[in-house]
């Protein structure tokens, strides 16, 4: 599967790493600058399934509206976000994602 960064090919350093702790919220320290630089280089960022308000990640969305990225929110509920990024899909992200692949890169 492809992916639009203006860094690729992705470094080293974020292939398998986990950039979220056990729970899902918390960033690991080292990890948070690297998801920091990430999303202000994403031509591409998505905010799937997330509060929008759990910091530091949620600043992340914010990170790469303000960089111009094109932004996409998947959620089934509203966050708070939707006006700032460039697409809000409303539903589970287990239903929508997997239509938004299969029209975005049809097999």
């Amino acid at each position: 599967m492809g992916y639009v960064n203006r860094m690729s090919p992705v470094p080293d350093y974020f292939e398998g790493s986990a950039l979220l702790d056990a729970q899902g919220a918390k960033l690991i320290e080292a990890n948070e600058k690297l998801a920091q630089v990430a999303a202000r280089r994403a031509d591409l960022f998505f905010c799937v399934g997330t509060s929008a308000i759990v910091q530091p990640a949620a600043s992340l969305t914010d990170l790469a509206v303000d960089a111009g990225a094109t932004t996409v929110q998947v959620n089934p509920n509203s966050t708070g976000i939707e006006e700032r990024v460039t697409f809000a899909l409303r539903g589970p992200a287990g239903t929508l994602l997997p239509a938004l692949l299969e029209r975005s890169w049809p097999c």
